[in-house]
């Protein structure tokens, strides 16, 4: 099952997908400093992050 999730990369690289896994979100030599889960606000027209990743 596919969940919006997103990473936050040491270089300061933002990056965001429908996956299983955060991990699956990383390229190679990335090194992940945080993630979450995120979800469109389509009346204000945002994205919201949610949560912590605990991966």
């Amino acid at each position: 099952m596919t969940l919006p999730k997103f990473i936050i990369c040491m270089d300061g690289t933002f990056r965001l997908g429908m996956v299983n896994q955060h991990k699956h979100l990383l390229k190679p030599g990335d090194q992940c400093i945080g993630g979450g889960y995120y979800h469109f606000d389509f009346v204000s027209n945002r994205i919201i992050l949610d949560r912590e990743s605990y991966a």
